[in-house]
């Protein structure tokens, strides 16, 4: 099997990040707008 498709680096597994930020506002902003992440229709508000 070829991995060079496949390559992301050193990661071999992300699945789930708790954070903590004091603007949550600004962070969401910086996911989604940012990094181009999406977000729970119910948590987005």
């Amino acid at each position: 099997m070829e991995y060079t498709n496949e390559d992301v680096g050193n990661i071999v597994h992300l699945e789930h990040v708790n954070l903590q930020v004091p603007d949550q506002t600004l962070a969401t902003l910086f996911y989604i707008v940012g990094m181009d992440f999406t977000c729970r229709f119910d948590r987005c508000k």
